[in-house]
């Protein structure tokens, strides 16, 4: 047996019935499906039992379109914060809550608008870090290893950048989980290419500047001198 969003879906397009409209044969449909049965001599034919009619004013289905709001508004609900009444973990009123799909926090309307203000700058500043970051790593292959080709590990900051860039704030639960195990992935990448950075830069400037302890280095760094 169909479930009861199934009987509302439509046939041709296989999506829930937008503006349903009424065959004489009592089969409902799309508008904009049926508008491609109809043929040059404006004869509609229904898609399941083949019957045709002319010239015919097809009628809106106000059941079913009332029955697929129904739907849609219940699915719109489900993606919203879960409603609970008790007590507000900011500022302690009793009163209708919003659980935070960040940390799960009950917060009243006013404390959840100034919390998701709060976690959209710290998102904000995230990206910023991580953005700096991958400018920083460029710069430490550009110039202080110019010499070097690493085009494959510009490459990869270019992909990074543009992942950070195309971030956007989650507006369910299941987006924010999405973009917390990606900004995780990212964070893991740079630190693995700063730390390949590091490990080639000790490397030239151990080939290029070999160490050599003079009086004076040696004064310096604690080392007795026999000069005098």
């Amino acid at each position: 047996m169909p479930s009861f969003e199934e009987t509302l879906t439509c046939p041709v397009c296989l999506d829930l019935f937008d503006d349903p409209r009424l065959l004489p044969c009592s089969h409902t449909f799309c508008c904009k499906c049926l508008r491609s049965t109809i043929n040059s001599h404006s004869f509609v034919t229904c898609p399941l039992c083949r019957s045709r009619f002319f010239g015919q004013i097809l009628p809106v289905n106000r059941i079913v379109s009332t029955l697929v709001e129904q739907i849609r508004q219940d699915k719109s609900d489900a993606n919203r914060s879960f409603h609970i009444s008790a007590k507000c973990y900011d500022c302690k009123s009793y009163q209708k809550l919003d659980v935070c799909y960040h940390c799960d926090t009950l917060l009243c309307n006013k404390c959840h608008h100034k919390h998701e203000i709060d976690w959209k700058n710290r998102d904000y500043r995230t990206n910023n870090l991580l953005l700096s970051k991958v400018t920083w790593l460029k710069f430490q292959i550009n110039f202080k290893l110019r010499h070097e080709n690493h085009c494959h590990l510009n490459e990869k900051l270019t992909e990074l950048e543009c992942q950070i860039k195309s971030h956007r704030h989650p507006l369910n639960r299941q987006q924010y989980q999405e973009n917390k195990h990606r900004s995780k992935a990212i964070v893991d990448e740079l630190h693995h290419i700063d730390k390949q950075l590091q490990e080639r830069i000790l490397q030239h400037v151990t080939v290029q500047s070999p160490i050599c302890i003079t009086p004076l280095s040696a004064a310096s760094s604690g080392y007795s001198s026999d000069m005098n």
